[in-house]
């Protein structure tokens, strides 16, 4: 069964339809997700079909135990459109997304979370602004004209001291790099995400920490963003393992542009 829904609320796609269609390729990573990955493939099938894009829609399923193999080669194979990846080791969100990004053969690469948190046609206000930028990333907290999100009070907290750590760390002002709702220039992402070295809860930050010592441009876009009540990790673990892996993010970075000053310095004395 697909799950058609009307694209016309959506503005942008106006915008993105007077250019060149896009060519695409969307990863969604997926780990023991059987309870959603019919429904989030059918509805990211169908968008893109009714939107008439070149894309293709890579499943990342590395170390899945349950079913959510066996749902996708059932009811979505063989098709084209579609390419499976699998594998018996857990490589993390960010393992998954990186491994996937070798199967890419579209001019754009796109992912996003199979449980629709945010719908696949919120990719028409990033397609909106690709061409002036190396990444578009979807913004749960820049609202513009969109309406708050609903979501505990706690998970605000969490996600308003996150943000205020990430800015001050990496003198930016992205304000939701953990957002997992992106689209990269294909070009530019084999190179950034080469340099990516975390697979766990803060991949989505370290992708926009390199990115940004890359010295590339960034546009950051407010998306409709519904908050999901489950959850596999509490926040205070949350906060640890974040808080941990930016530190450790901001010091990798640091002792890299370290590293590279000093192998220029040496070779200009030579």
């Amino acid at each position: 069964m697909q799950i058609n829904a009307p694209i016309s609320h959506h503005p942008e796609i106006t915008r993105v339809t007077e250019k060149k269609l896009p060519s695409i390729s969307i990863i969604i990573p997926v780990y023991n997700e059987e309870k959603r990955i019919e429904r989030g493939l059918n509805r990211t099938l169908s968008f893109c079909q009714l939107a008439g894009w070149d894309y293709e829609i890579i499943v990342a399923s590395e170390g899945s135990r349950d079913e959510t193999v066996e749902l996708v080669k059932k009811n979505f194979q063989p098709n084209e459109r579609i390419k499976l990846l699998t594998g018996s080791k857990r490589l993390g969100k960010g393992g998954s997304i990186k491994n996937a990004i070798k199967s890419v053969s579209k001019e754009y690469l796109a992912y996003m979370d199979v449980d629709l948190s945010a719908d696949p046609s919120e990719f028409t206000r990033l397609l909106a602004h690709s061409d002036n930028y190396d990444i578009v990333l979807g913004s749960r907290i820049i609202r513009g004209d969109l309406a708050p999100i609903e979501r505990p009070i706690a998970r605000t907290i969490f996600s308003f001291m996150y943000s205020t750590s990430f800015r001050i760390l990496f003198h930016t002002n992205i304000r939701d790099p953990q957002c997992g709702f992106k689209i990269f220039r294909k070009d530019f992402a084999d190179t950034l995400f080469s340099t990516v070295t975390t697979n766990g809860f803060a991949f989505d930050s370290e992708v926009i920490a390199q990115a940004i010592s890359l010295g590339a441009s960034i546009k950051e876009i407010p998306i409709v963003w519904k908050h999901k009540s489950y959850s596999k990790i509490s926040i205070p673990r949350q906060i640890m393992l974040m808080g941990k892996d930016l530190l450790s993010i901001r010091y990798r970075i640091l002792m890299d542009t370290y590293n590279k000053n000093v192998k220029m310095n040496r070779e200009a004395v030579r």
